[in-house]
């Protein structure tokens, strides 16, 4: 069975919040549909609702926030032990950020290493639900 990978809008009728709407089950949000590749699309229009639930939990629980990285910029250099760096974070302690330059041009940097961390917590959220099958 397939399943739609369209995304929820509106007011959460349910609880009447202003808040963000509650995602139907099944449906992958627009956001996370947007980090994900070509052949994670195609292998997510044949998981069923229990597979979408499952590969939509693990990637909240994998994904990180830019907020939350750039709060840990601004602590001189643990943005990237955040995003799960550590040799880079190791490497960027010991250069003192490689004398504040690197910490500077990292404050541009911040929202892609963010989101090519979020492409990688996508890819591997979908390797958990099954491998992914590449045609040659």
């Amino acid at each position: 069975m397939k399943n739609s990978i369209a995304a929820s809008g509106g007011e959460d009728p349910k609880s009447g919040s202003l808040g963000p709407p509650s995602r139907p089950k099944g449906v992958i949000p627009d956001e996370l549909k947007d980090l994900m590749s070509k052949l994670v699309r195609q292998e997510a229009e044949n998981w069923n609702v229990e597979e979408t639930e499952r590969f939509v939990e693990k990637y909240e629980e994998e994904s990180k926030s830019t907020f939350f990285a750039y709060l840990f910029w601004l602590l001189f250099g643990w943005h990237y032990a955040y995003l799960g760096r550590w040799k880079k974070t190791l490497l960027f302690l010991i250069t003192a950020g490689g004398a504040g330059i690197w910490w500077l041009v990292d404050a541009f940097r911040v929202p892609g290493l963010v989101k090519e961390h979020n492409r990688d917590a996508v890819f591997k959220a979908a390797e958990e639900i099954g491998p992914i099958e590449v045609d040659l």
